[in-house]
Protein backbone atom coordinates (compact mmCIF):
# COMPACT_ATOMS: atom_id res chain seq x y z
CA UNK A 1 0.00 0.00 0.00
CA UNK A 2 2.82 2.44 0.82
CA UNK A 3 4.28 1.89 -2.65
CA UNK A 4 0.90 2.73 -4.21
CA UNK A 5 0.77 5.97 -2.24
CA UNK A 6 4.40 7.10 -2.34
CA UNK A 7 5.78 5.31 -5.40
CA UNK A 8 9.07 3.47 -5.68
CA UNK A 9 10.91 3.72 -2.32
CA UNK A 10 14.24 3.94 -4.17
CA UNK A 11 13.02 7.14 -5.86
CA UNK A 12 11.38 8.76 -2.85
CA UNK A 13 14.27 10.99 -1.76
CA UNK A 14 14.35 12.75 -5.15
CA UNK A 15 10.64 12.47 -5.99
CA UNK A 16 8.15 15.34 -6.15
CA UNK A 17 6.20 13.40 -3.53
CA UNK A 18 8.92 14.32 -1.03
CA UNK A 19 7.91 17.65 0.59
CA UNK A 20 11.57 18.59 1.01
CA UNK A 21 12.06 18.28 -2.74
CA UNK A 22 8.92 20.35 -3.36
CA UNK A 23 10.13 23.12 -1.05
CA UNK A 24 13.58 23.21 -2.62
CA UNK A 25 12.07 23.39 -6.11
CA UNK A 26 9.88 26.32 -5.08
CA UNK A 27 12.90 28.12 -3.65
CA UNK A 28 15.02 27.42 -6.74
CA UNK A 29 12.24 28.82 -8.95
CA UNK A 30 11.96 31.93 -6.80
CA UNK A 31 8.37 31.09 -5.90
CA UNK A 32 6.75 31.86 -2.59
CA UNK A 33 6.68 29.03 -0.09
CA UNK A 34 3.25 28.80 1.50
CA UNK A 35 2.87 29.04 5.27
CA UNK A 36 2.91 25.55 6.79
CA UNK A 37 1.10 24.55 9.97
CA UNK A 38 2.04 21.23 11.57
CA UNK A 39 0.75 19.50 14.67
CA UNK A 40 1.67 16.09 15.98
CA UNK A 41 0.75 13.98 18.97
CA UNK A 42 3.60 13.16 21.30
CA UNK A 43 2.55 9.50 21.22
CA UNK A 44 2.36 9.43 17.41
CA UNK A 45 4.84 7.08 15.72
CA UNK A 46 5.53 9.91 13.26
CA UNK A 47 6.51 12.42 15.95
CA UNK A 48 10.27 12.25 15.37
CA UNK A 49 9.77 12.54 11.59
CA UNK A 50 7.57 15.60 12.12
CA UNK A 51 10.15 17.18 14.41
CA UNK A 52 12.83 16.56 11.79
CA UNK A 53 10.69 18.14 9.07
CA UNK A 54 9.98 21.16 11.28
CA UNK A 55 13.75 21.52 11.79
CA UNK A 56 14.23 21.31 8.02
CA UNK A 57 11.65 24.07 7.49
CA UNK A 58 13.45 26.26 10.01
CA UNK A 59 16.81 25.66 8.32
CA UNK A 60 15.27 26.55 4.95
CA UNK A 61 13.72 29.72 6.34
CA UNK A 62 10.20 28.55 5.53
CA UNK A 63 7.46 30.27 7.48
CA UNK A 64 5.78 27.62 9.58
CA UNK A 65 4.33 26.79 12.95
CA UNK A 66 4.81 23.40 14.61
CA UNK A 67 3.16 22.28 17.80
CA UNK A 68 2.80 19.05 19.72
CA UNK A 69 0.34 17.82 22.26
CA UNK A 70 -0.68 14.64 23.94
CA UNK A 71 -2.16 12.13 21.54
CA UNK A 72 -1.67 9.63 18.78
CA UNK A 73 -2.24 9.54 15.02
CA UNK A 74 -6.02 9.47 15.32
CA UNK A 75 -9.20 11.52 15.13
CA UNK A 76 -9.12 12.39 18.83
CA UNK A 77 -5.91 14.34 18.22
CA UNK A 78 -6.88 15.68 14.78
CA UNK A 79 -10.26 16.98 15.97
CA UNK A 80 -8.55 19.07 18.63
CA UNK A 81 -5.80 20.47 16.39
CA UNK A 82 -7.72 20.90 13.13
CA UNK A 83 -9.35 24.12 14.32
CA UNK A 84 -5.97 25.48 15.41
CA UNK A 85 -4.51 24.72 12.00
CA UNK A 86 -7.30 26.49 10.18
CA UNK A 87 -6.81 29.56 12.38
CA UNK A 88 -3.07 29.66 11.65
CA UNK A 89 -3.50 29.22 7.92
CA UNK A 90 -6.25 31.81 7.60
Amino acid sequence: MAKDIFGDPDQLLTSDINPKVQLQKLKAAGQQIPFIYMACGTEDDLCSANRAFADFLKEEGAEHYYEEGPGKHDWFFWNEYMDRGVKYVL
